[in-house]
């Protein structure tokens, strides 16, 4: 009976190593530099629930605003990815987004699709800086006289990396949080998500806890008179 329970525990303990758990955190601002073009920069900052740093990345984008039910964007990203060896290593990433929604009185329903392309290689390193198709439906609920809008969203990966795991679908992502409409030009968003990563040589559970601050440079009402 005691082995019994040794080798139960022990399948245990190694399926969970085999699992990801990571703490994002993110700060940004946004501005809108011309008329529904909205500029935006952020830094973001991926820990380890064991307290290593993960990966650094700061990123500027652009998006559309122009019509209410497609946003389309593009995002730049510069990352620093730390090794538990202590080796760095560096990359560029661009994301091509299509945000597609309609929101119904307090509903939002949307639709987003992204395209990540890394700059210096094309092969498959099994984590989120691969190159990616990605997929990812979600619904929003603005509670009314609250300042919190609860989202639940699923987003699919596709590798379209040739390759013997490539091409193909290989992980799926739940989230769920809320994003709180702070006094002033703030906003706080946190949200919890669970994914799993499969079509690999290893696959693995993640458990990812993000926190994220935004801050909307808004323009003075004296910059928005035409004057006579």
């Amino acid at each position: 009976m005691r082995q019994i329970l040794f080798v139960f525990c022990a399948l245990s303990l190694s399926s969970y190593a085999q699992d990801r758990s990571e703490i994002w955190l993110g700060a940004g601002a946004k501005r809108e530099v011309s008329k529904d073009l909205i500029l935006g920069v952020q830094s973001n900052v991926r820990i380890q629930t064991s307290g290593n740093v993960q990966t650094l990345f700061q990123e500027i984008g652009i998006k559309s605003e122009h019509l209410k039910w497609f946003r389309p964007s593009i995002d730049y990203r510069f990352i620093t990815s730390y090794a538990l060896n202590g080796n760095t290593t560096y990359s560029n990433r661009f994301n091509f987004n299509a945000d597609f929604r309609q929101k119904v009185k307090e509903v939002k329903l949307g639709l987003r699709m992204r395209y990540q392309v890394v700059i210096g290689g094309g092969g498959s390193s099994g984590t989120d800086l691969d190159p990616a198709f990605r997929i990812k439906p979600y619904v929003e609920y603005a509670i009314p006289k609250t300042r919190f809008t609860p989202e639940f969203s699923t987003e699919f990966f596709y590798n379209p990396v040739y390759g013997p795991f490539g091409r193909q679908f290989n992980r799926v992502r739940f989230g769920l949080g809320t994003t709180i409409d702070l006094p002033g030009p703030h906003t706080l968003a946190f949200t919890y998500y669970y994914g799993r990563k499969f079509a690999t040589k290893i696959p693995y559970n993640e458990h990812l806890f993000s926190l994220e601050y935004s801050f909307e440079w808004r323009k003075a009402k004296a910059d928005k008179k035409v004057s006579e």
